[in-house]
């Protein structure tokens, strides 16, 4: 334990600035102890509710050690397809990918041959 007061008031100025950004923030905060001693950090943001224009694929999913195929969310032989606006669209949000073979991670996948303009 330090025995210069200068050490310590540092530390508090710290910890209250840590618990003021984080009540500031809205997430709260968390206080640990180990065996180092105490440590405060934020919680984490919490996630948006999903709503009728969010989509969402593979969230938070874990690939270890896997063959796979395509992850994504339209996968289309039309070339005209096309996602509404003001769609709020997650593919692999926090996922983890590890030692795997994947195919394509996408949005929108056109395969096909692209349709004859007419002029």
């Amino acid at each position: 334990m330090p025995n210069e007061p200068s050490v310590w008031i540092l530390l508090i100025v710290l910890a209250a600035l840590v618990t003021g950004l984080a009540l500031w923030l809205g997430r709260g905060f968390i206080i640990r102890k180990d065996e180092k001693g105490f440590s405060i950090e934020a919680k984490e943001k919490p996630a948006k509710p999903s709503g009728p224009g969010h989509i969402s694929v593979g969230n938070k999913a874990e690939f270890q050690n896997v063959k796979a195929g395509d992850i994504g969310v339209i996968k289309s032989e039309d070339q005209g397809t096309e996602i509404e606006s003001g769609k709020n669209i997650d593919v692999l949000k926090e996922g983890k990918i590890t030692n795997a073979e994947l195919g394509d991670i996408f949005v929108i996948k056109r395969q096909g041959k692209k349709p004859e303009s007419k002029s």
